[in-house]
């Protein structure tokens, strides 16, 4: 469900070549054997391959502006009116390239957590890429990007050893029959430093939306 401009990107220009991001591409989100035939610059750059058209968005997440970050973008396959799956591709500054979909990815993320890493950073990640509601074990595919909520805004506290971070998002997605609704989603993420990070997310509400 797409309203506008999508939440969570920047008029910016992407801070990795094409040349690595499709290399990311071919890993991630392409299906065996699809090849790109056609790119054109632009907000959004647009990259069309033998199957499908996809949209590259630079995004503001707070992750981006971080020091081992080359860059953040958020890719937008359209393989048809009612079918859209939204992909995290973070660069970084080693050169290898990661899905945000993965939970194990942000997991393994959240071990730099309580050492060198934005709190609310992380958060925004779950956020925009773990609020639509999915039945898959390890990799979310969500067809709508989610919002970090900013009010109440993100709590973070010491708990002992761990560092726990509190907070709230929505998403907005089409329900099946019951047309475009919002979830609010209340997260709590507990992590210790060098350890992956463990989190656990409840539905508070889900409104119905005109």
């Amino acid at each position: 469900m797409r309203h506008g401009r999508m939440a969570g990107v920047t008029d910016t220009e992407p801070r990795v070549d094409s040349g690595r991001l499709i290399e990311a591409l071919r890993r991630f989100v392409f299906d065996p054997g699809e090849e790109p035939v056609e790119d054109q610059p632009g907000d959004p750059s647009l990259i069309w391959t033998d199957e499908g058209q996809y949209e590259i968005f630079p995004t503001d997440w707070l992750i981006r502006a971080d020091p081992t970050v080359d860059d953040v973008l958020l890719v937008v396959s359209v393989r048809g009116p009612e079918f859209v799956l939204c992909y995290g591709l973070l660069f970084g500054s080693d050169g290898a390239a990661y899905l945000l979909n993965d939970r194990a990815t942000v997991r393994d993320l959240g071990r730099r957590l309580g050492r060198d890493l934005d709190p609310v950073a992380f958060a925004q990640v779950l956020a925009a890429l773990h609020s639509y509601p999915s039945d898959a074990d390890e990799v979310s595919y969500p067809s709508a990007i989610g919002d970090l909520a900013g009010d109440p805004r993100p709590a973070v506290q010491r708990e002992n050893s761990r560092l726990v971070i509190t907070f709230g998002s929505t998403v907005r997605y089409l329900a099946g029959e019951d047309g475009p609704v919002e979830d609010t989603l209340a997260w709590r993420v507990e992590a210790v430093p060098g350890e992956p990070a463990r989190w656990e997310r409840r539905l508070v509400a889900r409104t119905p939306v005109d």
